[in-house]
């Protein structure tokens, strides 16, 4: 098959997060596995940022990619009026689309642009309900997307040929505004093994923030008011006022949030036990999972996050809110859950996993042999080959 994928950014964007990795891991799975893959995106670097990727055309890892410069930036919407001509000149070319994300650009071009019709896949990546973007402090985001709904959204939902849903509280979120029932796939993300083999040692990521031999409990992710991580914080001081000889690491871009949790952490006078190392390096990031001692992801309006996957597969023990897109986790008998917000059911999850080693081991080797079981990206991107050939053979 040809098939053309369409994101608002990749590679190397790796600062916008989750729905970067999936679309290039299931993008570099599809190639392996035979068929003729192109990417359609933005040369958005880095968010809340002007920087720019400096390349048009490149092949990442079997996959060709085109990086259809943006002009400008209206909300979250990457104005690229480039990938019009792009739409235009090849989409014929290509058996299938499909689109990654629901708000963007891209998807309103492609729409513009899809006639004859082209059959089409919709991956929204997780849909934030509008009380998301109110509780973050962001009304205007929040207006700005139910234009957006009323605009396009609703077209989109129901021309798309499938929709996948990450969860089934995803699924019942996509019907709610506007997707046919039948027309929607539940299908989670994955992660691929090959990146998490071989880790350098602890001690290099111990060396770039500076610690010891303390137990670490770390947070990997965007620095957003969502994620939780002024529950995280309070949990934490809690913790110290406990226990000595532990360090928080809360590594990962800023979303806009990190001014205020410094000032937090300051307030809380938690001094140098809390770090923040910001955007790190893949490699950083495999040494900082090898390194800690329990894993950390606190938020709430996730899709289907996969920092508790690369913790699993890593043979590291987890908690997570009980947010409905990480129940996978509490399911697979890998981690912990407490009640989002609850910093006192955090502290008491945290206090056991560092004091009971024996639990730890087991819910990591549990943790890793789930992941490889059920959601590596060879087994996703068969499920979704599947879900294609079954869309072109109506």
């Amino acid at each position: 098959m040809k098939i053309l994928q369409v994101t608002k950014y990749y590679l190397p964007a790796v600062g916008f997060g989750g729905p970067i990795q999936c679309a290039h891991n299931l993008a570099k799975q599809l190639v392996r596995m035979g068929h003729d893959v192109t990417v359609f995106t933005t040369n958005a670097y880095a968010p809340r940022s002007k920087l720019r990727l400096p390349y048009k055309n490149k092949i990442v890892e079997g996959v060709n990619v085109h990086y259809f410069p943006y002009f400008a930036m209206l909300s979250d919407l990457y104005l690229t009026p480039g990938i019009i001509r792009g739409f235009e000149n090849q989409l014929e070319t290509f058996d299938l689309v499909h689109l990654h994300e629901y708000r963007s650009f891209q998807n309103i071009a492609f729409l513009s642009c899809n006639k004859p019709r082209k059959p089409y896949v919709l991956q929204p990546h997780g849909m934030k309900p509008p009380e998301a973007a109110i509780s973050e402090g962001r009304p205007l985001l929040n207006s700005s997307r139910q234009v957006y709904q009323h605009t396009f959204g609703t077209r989109l939902l129901r021309g798309a040929s499938k929709v996948i849903a990450l969860s089934d509280s995803e699924r019942e979120s996509l019907e709610r505004i506007g997707a046919i029932g039948k027309n929607v796939v539940v299908m989670p993300n994955g992660v691929a093994p090959e990146d998490f083999a071989n880790p350098p040692e602890p001690d290099l990521f111990r060396r770039k923030v500076g610690i010891g031999d303390e137990k670490i409990i770390l947070y990997i992710g965007r620095v957003a008011k969502s994620k939780g991580l002024d529950t995280l914080v309070r949990s934490f001081k809690k913790l110290c006022e406990d226990k000595e000889g532990i360090r928080l690491v809360i590594a990962g871009p800023d979303d806009g949030y990190l001014e205020y949790l410094k000032e937090l952490v300051k307030s809380s006078n938690l001094g140098e036990k809390v770090l923040f190392p910001g955007l790190i390096s893949h490699e950083e990031k495999l040494s900082a999972y090898n390194s800690a001692d329990v894993v950390v992801y606190p938020g709430t309006y996730e899709g289907f996050p996969i920092v508790p996957l690369e913790a699993a597969i890593m043979a590291k023990p987890v908690i997570v809110s009980d947010d409905p897109g990480m129940d996978y986790v509490s399911r697979g008998g890998f981690g912990l859950t407490f009640k989002f917000g609850h910093e006192d059911e955090l502290k008491l999850a945290l206090e056991r996993l560092l004091s009971d080693e024996q639990l730890s081991r087991t819910l990591g080797s549990t943790g890793k042999a789930c992941v490889m079981q059920n959601y590596t990206w060879e087994i996703v991107a068969r499920r979704i080959e599947a879900l294609y050939r079954s869309i072109l053979s109506q």
